[in-house]
């Protein structure tokens, strides 16, 4: 698909959504999140826990309307 395909099962959980601070048209902007905004989007997060993350963002101009990033994988340590 245009979009991109989630590839993930639910349950899943979102974080809250953020502004780029890019300009329209052009691919200039940049998204930056931390630990504690992914632990208030989801009580599952602790030590040990693997998380299976992408970025689910809005692009008009796709005929989607939206695209996934590359999706990623890591363990939470203590």
């Amino acid at each position: 698909t245009l979009g991109g395909k989630l590839c993930v099962l639910p349950p899943f959980d979102r974080t809250l959504a953020k502004h780029n601070g890019g300009s329209v048209g052009v691919c200039n902007g940049f998204l930056q999140y931390d630990l504690s905004e992914m632990m208030q989007a989801s009580s599952l997060i602790r030590p040990g826990t693997v998380i299976h993350a992408a970025f689910w963002i809005r692009d008009p101009a796709n005929a989607d309307g939206f695209v996934f990033s590359n999706g990623l994988e890591f363990t939470l340590c203590q």
